[in-house]
């Protein structure tokens, strides 16, 4: 479904996702030099994962909260298996996004 809204770029943004109200139940510092952030979130009871590259906790203060309002763009993931993903813009304080 995504690839039909390509191609992006200038005049044609990825798509921005909003997930309000988000529980994040982890979130952990992956690669080499831990400088990449993934976050985990319950919808129901599917585990969703969203992951951002160069990116810290200390980027989002909002984590420290009980939830939050998550931006990301959903993507295709090129490691391994190709599978859907969502990439983090932006994570706020809840109730940020109206």
């Amino acid at each position: 479904m995504l690839d039909q809204l390509a191609p992006f770029g200038l005049g044609n943004e990825k798509p921005l996702f909003v997930f309000k109200n988000v529980r994040p139940s982890s979130f952990r510092h992956f690669g080499r030099e831990g400088n990449h952030l993934e976050l985990n979130f319950l919808n129901g009871r599917k585990n969703i994962s969203a992951i951002g590259f160069f990116l810290k906790e200390e980027n989002f203060p909002a984590l420290k909260g009980p939830s939050i309002d998550l931006l990301a763009h959903l993507e295709r993931s090129t490691f391994g298996k190709a599978a859907p993903r969502l990439r983090i813009v932006d994570a706020l304080p809840a109730g940020s996004v109206k």
